[in-house]
């Protein structure tokens, strides 16, 4: 905390529990009371919730407004202010509450599911939630159906009409509208590439193979007679060498082999 925010947290005094009440009573709100008991050495160890009760009642608000939590003395709350709706702080099924004759929970907002609060709504069961002081967690809960939230920051959930994901029809509309538009957009696209890619293969028709593969066939039909040529013409190249060489030696001229000079 800042300088400033400290000096004004200690000029700031806590109102009375009367004067809560008071507060309570003008703006009809209803009070829900999580009290603890006072230590041991505390003056009003005993006699506390005589105390909160006298207070209750001078301060005139309805018994109707007020939800009690502590589970310490409720029998003797329940004789003194009959009025007051009892639930428990503490997560309870359905049966037990039905048996204690209590009227819901005031649970902290982790301890619950969405399965669960429906559950409790189905069985005409109250449920208070805390601390909640986000509005997207204010908005999810609103949604689940939960019927109050406790907060330390109303300034900011006082600023939240509605669940902040609510749509209005003319938005829903739009976003409708704009993923349809999107979707087209994007299968055109597609459809454009796929025909761009596939323009630029080659297409043949069976008789351009036909005339390929007979094209391919006669090329290899001319070389291998190319090479039959060559081959003859090789032997016969040999066959008038060796007719020389004799022709040579029978005249007397000196003939040359492999293997040396003839004469």
């Amino acid at each position: 905390m800042s300088q400033r925010d400290q000096n004004r947290a200690r000029n700031q005094t806590v109102c009375s529990l009367q004067e809560l009440l008071r507060v309570a009573i003008r703006s009809n709100r209803s009070v829900i009371f999580n009290l603890r008991r006072p230590p041991p050495e505390h003056p009003r160890y005993n006699s506390w919730i005589n105390d909160t009760l006298q207070a209750f009642h001078r301060s005139g608000i309805p018994q109707e407004q007020v939800m009690w939590t502590p589970d310490w003395g409720r029998v003797m709350v329940e004789q003194e202010a009959p009025g007051f709706r009892q639930i428990s702080g503490v997560k309870l099924s359905v049966e037990v509450i039905r048996d204690r004759g209590l009227m819901g929970l005031h649970l902290h907002y982790s301890q619950t599911s969405a399965a669960e609060i429906r559950d409790l709504l189905v069985n005409n069961m109250n449920l208070s939630l805390y601390t909640v002081n986000e509005p997207w967690l204010y908005s999810l809960l609103w949604c689940s159906g939960v019927p109050a939230v406790s907060s330390d920051a109303p300034q900011i959930l006082k600023k939240v009409p509605n669940p902040i994901w609510l749509m209005s029809p003319q938005e829903y509309c739009l976003v409708w509208i704009t993923s349809d538009l999107v979707s087209f957009a994007i299968i055109i696209g597609v459809f454009a590439f796929q025909k761009w890619r596939l323009s630029g293969i080659r297409s043949y028709n069976p008789e351009q193979i036909m005339l390929s593969a007979a094209a391919v066939r006669s090329s290899h039909r001319d070389v291998s007679l190319m090479k039959e040529k060559l081959i003859f013409s090789e032997i016969n190249n040999g066959t008038s060498s060796a007719e020389e060489l004799s022709l040579y030696a029978e005249n007397g001229y000196d003939g040359y082999t492999n293997e040396g000079i003839a004469h």
